[in-house]
This record gives C-alpha cells, sequence and structure tokens, in this order.
C-alpha cells in the first residue's frame, strides 16, 4: 500500500488480525498519534487558555437529532470512542474549542478521520502554531459546512516547505461552531 495509508488507524491491508499496516511496531514513533480509544493519549490536550469550550470524548451517537456520527471510526463501533464538539446550548455561534498536539519538530504531515453532520456545521480548521503570539497560528486547512454523514479522511501537510531551523510547533485542531446546536464535528 501507499506510505501516505500506513499508520492512519485504517485497516487497509484487509488482514483480519486488525490491520498489519496498524502495528504499534510500525506505527508507535508516530509524534501525536492517538486512536482516542482510551483517552487522548497523553499527546492531545484541550486548550486552556485560547478557547472557548472543550472537544469532549465520546461513544455511539450525539445528543442532537440529525447531527454527529453513530460510531467511532476507528473500531466502527457505538463502543469505539472519538472527539467532538456539542453545539447545543449553551454553546453559540462562533464558538471555539481547540484540540492541541505536544511540541514536534520537522516535515510533518498530521492524518485523521473527520465526521461532520448537520444543517448547522461551522468550520473544522487545523492550524500550525509557532507561538501565541498573533501572527503564531498558520492556517493548513478549513472545511466548513456540511460534508455528509460518514467519516472522512484528511491528510495535511504542516509546512509548505521543511523549515530550515526544525523550529518547534504543535499542530491546533480547532472546532468553530456554526448557526445552531445541528453541528457537532468529530475527529478520530
Amino acid at each position: 500500500i501507499d506510505l501516505s495509508n500506513v499508520c492512519d488507524f485504517a485497516n487497509d491491508c484487509g488482514d483480519i488480525d486488525g490491520g498489519s499496516d496498524e502495528r504499534t511496531t510500525l506505527c508507535g514513533s508516530y509524534q501525536g498519534r492517538c486512536s482516542f480509544e482510551h483517552d487522548t493519549c497523553d499527546a492531545w490536550q484541550n486548550e486552556k487558555l485560547a478557547d472557548d469550550f472543550d472537544w469532549v470524548m465520546k461513544t455511539g451517537g450525539t445528543q442532537s437529532y440529525g447531527t454527529g456520527p453513530d460510531t467511532d471510526h476507528t473500531t466502527r463501533t457505538t463502543f469505539g470512542y472519538y472527539m467532538f464538539i456539542e453545539t447545543s446550548r449553551p454553546a453559540k455561534q462562533g464558538d471555539r474549542a481547540q484540540l492541541v498536539s505536544p511540541v514536534m519538530k520537522g516535515n510533518c504531515k498530521v492524518r485523521f478521520w473527520y465526521h461532520a453532520l448537520g444543517n448547522h456545521v461551522g468550520s473544522l480548521i487545523i492550524y500550525r502554531r509557532t507561538s501565541y503570539l498573533a501572527d503564531g497560528l498558520t492556517t493548513r486547512l478549513n472545511i466548513t459546512g456540511e460534508q455528509g454523514d460518514y467519516w472522512i479522511r484528511a491528510e495535511v501537510a504542516l509546512w509548505e516547505k521543511p523549515p530550515a531551523d526544525q523550529a518547534p510547533f504543535m499542530v491546533v485542531i480547532e472546532g468553530v461552531v456554526g448557526d445552531g446546536y445541528q453541528g457537532d464535528i468529530a475527529i478520530d
């Protein structure tokens, strides 16, 4: 299989044991790799200062009718976990929830699965953060509006070209509330 499909929490090889392309011995060194099946893997944390509410770990469907996934992506069952933003009250339009990676270095890509279903889906934005100053966030992906009732794979290059100085950075995954309660966004 193509290297871009290795270690992406999808059983691309179709083998019975759960995917020879997903083994821990092969994928364990990937920075920030997490399926959210047990926790945030001591890697991803909710932002404490620069957002309005938090991403929540969830199994099964979301509370709001006509929105959110019914299963996670990794196990494809109602028992598997994913992270999502709940856009019902008290959340209001424009509120932001940010999930932040540990500090990383190198010419990395972030690969993940997302689900954005509902009449009021806001935005899912991926940033590269090099500092907390005003110019420290660079948008690398912006997905806005409903995307359908399925998990979609995304792969995002975090640099246009590799930095010469290997500057440290963090990945910020931001969910933005749309104009109503049917706008839950999930990642896995």
